[in-house]
Formats: C-alpha cells, sequence, structure tokens
C-alpha cells in the first residue's frame, strides 16, 4: 500500500494498481484488507469531513476526485476543478500540490472541503520553496496549516509554512526502512514504512 487515510471507523489504503482497499480501524492488520471495489484508481487519499479524496492517476497531476456510494459499486466522481500531484486534509481544509507555474515555484493550495466543487476556487496556501517538488510522493499538514510534511525519496521532510520555508529532511528517530507513506492522526503524522 502507498497512501492511507482514516474515517468513520474504518481505515483505507491504496494498492500499487489505484485501487483502494478498506478495513475497520480497530482490529487493523496486514491481512485484513478487502477490495472496496471503487470504479477508477487514484494515486493518493486523504479523508475530510467523512468524506475520501482522492488524486486521479494522470502523469503530471490530475484531478481531485471524492469517493461517492453508488448502486453495486462505489465511484469517485471529480470533486475540484485544477490539477494536483499530491492531497493532504487537516481541520476541515483540503491542501494538493499543484503542478509547477510559469515562474518555476510550486505551490499548496487550498479549500474547504465541504463546499468545494468543480467551481469553486482554490487559494494559495504556501509555496513549496524555489523548486518544485516532482519526486514529492506524500504530503501532510499538522499544526493547523502551519507545518507540511512530505516524503521526498523515501525520507521524511518538513517545514514549517512562512515566506522563507524550504524543506527539511526529519532525522531518522527510529526509522529503519524507506518511508513509504504518511497520514494525520490526531493533528500529529502517522509514517509507514517499506518494512
Amino acid at each position: 500500500h502507498r497512501s492511507f487515510a482514516v474515517t468513520g471507523g474504518r481505515i483505507y489504503a491504496v494498492r500499487g494498481d489505484g485501487s483502494v482497499d478498506v478495513q475497520p480501524l480497530d482490529g487493523a492488520a496486514s491481512d485484513g484488507w478487502t477490495r472496496l471495489g471503487a470504479k477508477s484508481a487514484v494515486l493518493q487519499i486523504c479523508a475530510a469531513g467523512g468524506a475520501l479524496f482522492g488524486v486521479g492517476t494522470k502523469a503530471g497531476g490530475d484531478y481531485l476526485y471524492r469517493l461517492e456510494p453508488g448502486a453495486g459499486a462505489p465511484s469517485w466522481v471529480q470533486a475540484s476543478n485544477g490539477r494536483c500531484r499530491a492531497v493532504a486534509a487537516g481541520g476541515g481544509t483540503i491542501y494538493v500540490l499543484g503542478a509547477t507555474d510559469r515562474s518555476g515555484e510550486c505551490w499548496v493550495y487550498q479549500q474547504a472541503a465541504a463546499t468545494m466543487s468543480t467551481t469553486s476556487k482554490w487559494e494559495k496556501a504556501f509555496c513549496t520553496a524555489s523548486t518544485c517538488l516532482p519526486e514529492c510522493s506524500a504530503l501532510a499538514v499538522v499544526d493547523g496549516g502551519k507545518v507540511a510534511v512530505s516524503i521526498i525519496d523515501g525520507n521524511l521532510y518538513s517545514m514549517h509554512v512562512n515566506v522563507d520555508a524550504d524543506w527539511n529532511q526529519e532525522p531518522p528517530q527510529g526509522l529503519q526502512d524507506r518511508v513509504v507513506a504518511i497520514t494525520r492522526g490526531d493533528d500529529a503524522i502517522v509514517t509507514f514504512q517499506d518494512c
């Protein structure tokens, strides 16, 4: 699994093929996964307001989708405009890593999950530094949107969100293997390693 989210007492995880597995959070086990059976594939997921959001699989960035229950299997429906490469949630807000703009900068944008639609606008939250993060494989935002955490080339990086911010590699602190996924839990970062 490469991306995880928790909502409604269940844990969701994205498989290598973009399909999503689910299991109850209470008593979760490595062999307890069931395929969700949702139509379409996603790269990453996050949860906000009881809903599950996912980044599509198109190279260079795709739309953000919301999982909708349906007759039979649930399906991913477009949730917003604009293309993104990573998604995170915090306090009812969705954060997405956008594509590099014309100036060469890369921004994280934000929008309230409750009012998001295909016509609502994204607001710039913070710049990810003077260079974009093409190798960024995950994004999490904590501390009320003041701290961003990312996985870059299997290592954990953090950034205090301000004008002069830049990514700083976090010390391993017992992490023996590459970090493959991160998610937000109780305003703290939960890491998953390639064991």
